[in-house]
C-alpha cells in the first residue's frame, strides 16, 4: 500500500463498527482514501459482502474515484485478485434515480 498514516479522526472513520459512518470534510483532507480503507477493512477484517456497502458522493467524477480506490485496497487486502460482482457507489443523485426508478423497465410511448 502506498504510504498512508491516517490522522486521528481519519483512523477513527476506518475503525468505527458500531453504527454508519458519514464524513464531512474538504477538499484535500484524505475522504477518498479513507472511505476506501474502511471499506476494505469491512470486507476483509469484518467479513462484510462488499455489496452490503453503500457510498454516496456529490459527483460523478468522486464517485468514479472512490470506485477505483476501493478496488485498489480490496485488491490490496486480498493480495492480488479479487471477485466483487456489484459495487455501490452512486452520487446521491444516482442513488435516488435508482430508487425512484426500481427494477421497473424504462417507458416506452404508449400505442395510440
Amino acid at each position: 500500500m502506498e504510504s498512508f498514516e491516517p490522522t486521528e479522526e481519519q483512523r477513527k472513520v476506518i475503525d468505527i463498527r458500531r453504527s454508519h459512518v458519514l464524513v464531512f470534510a474538504g477538499p484535500g483532507t484524505g475522504k477518498t482514501e479513507t472511505l476506501a480503507r474502511r471499506f476494505a477493512s469491512l470486507v476483509h477484517d469484518d467479513g462484510v459482502r462488499a455489496g452490503s456497502i453503500l457510498v454516496l458522493t456529490f459527483s460523478r467524477r468522486a464517485a468514479d474515484g472512490m470506485r477505483q480506490r476501493v478496488v485498489q485496497r480490496l485488491r490490496e487486502r486480498s493480495g492480488g485478485a479479487i471477485a466483487v460482482p456489484v459495487l455501490h457507489v452512486y452520487t446521491f443523485h444516482g442513488f435516488c434515480s435508482r430508487l425512484i426508478q426500481g427494477d421497473r423497465p424504462a417507458a416506452r410511448p404508449a400505442n395510440c
